[in-house]
């Protein structure tokens, strides 16, 4: 059995096991048949990877309109900048979209001078991370999920 379908089959077994209950043993029996050629597991990592980062780009573009649209409502200055930043650093995991919130906050910061609108501005970040991470980002582990259940069907 090629690495590539086993480390597809553990996944499935996994989210189903979880999930619906199945038990791992017993489908881990089943032969799912000869092993994968290293050309077609290359094929298929390397449109699964370019898809991957197609989401990536799009989930940081419409990251970076919530940030305009609620910089330029706010009239924080410099908001298409602070905006493509943020589409830039979306990329990076965990960090990133939290150093993309700096620039915005101090230029309100020194804008202003007072503690009001910085404050906007880390409410305007609470309301987009909420937004991409229950809205744009649940898709793909959501997807997941279907396909998981359909391979149990045609196992």
């Amino acid at each position: 059995m090629g690495l590539g379908r086993q480390a597809h089959q553990l996944f499935v077994l996994i989210a189903m096991d979880e999930m619906w209950g199945i038990r791992f043993t017993e489908i881990a029996k089943q032969d799912c048949g000869p092993p994968m050629d290293p050309r077609e597991h290359v094929r298929i990592t390397g449109f699964a990877l370019k898809n991957w980062a197609l989401a990536q780009v799009q989930d940081s573009i419409a990251v970076a309109l919530l940030w305009l649209l609620g910089l330029w409502i706010l009239k924080v200055p410099w908001a298409l900048l602070w905006a493509g930043l943020a589409a830039a650093l979306q990329i990076v995991p965990h960090l990133g979209p939290v150093l993309s919130l700096v620039g915005p906050v101090l230029a309100a910061l020194l804008r202003w001078h007072d503690w009001e609108h910085p404050l906007f501005v880390l409410l305007l970040y609470a309301v987009i991370v909420v937004v991409d991470g229950l809205l744009l980002q649940p898709a793909p582990p959501l997807l997941a999920v279907i396909y998981a259940y359909k391979a149990r069907g045609t196992t």
